[in-house]
């Protein structure tokens, strides 16, 4: 609480929530974080998983992401993968092909 003296030499208590306002707006960004997180890792373990199977080297495989705002609202969330480059176009589009699939991601973008 801050209290300000006004001309009139009374003084006027002035109630922020800003700080309440801060931790509200930290909460959502890492809630974001996590949702950019969890879908990276979802879409790369399901690409690790079909690798597995199909016995297709992948390692060298990252990912990163982020959100597109527009009007203060997240209209959606951009992954980018990279698969290693050693892999051949039949692999890279099995792979790809099962990164579109994730279930996550279509739970954010039906």
């Amino acid at each position: 609480m801050e209290e300000i003296k006004l001309l009139t030499n009374q003084t006027k208590s002035f109630f922020t929530d800003i700080a309440k306002n801060l931790v509200v707006m930290m909460k959502l960004v890492l809630q974001v974080t996590f949702l950019v997180a969890a879908l990276i890792t979802c879409v790369m373990s399901t690409i690790e998983s079909k690798a597995r199977i199909l016995n297709i080297n992948v390692s060298g495989l990252h990912a990163k992401g982020d959100k597109v705002v527009e009007d203060d609202k997240i209209t959606k969330f951009v992954i980018e993968y990279h698969l290693p480059e050693s892999l051949s176009a039949e692999h890279r589009e099995k792979l790809e092909g099962v990164a579109k699939r994730c279930f996550v991601g279509k739970q954010l973008h039906p």
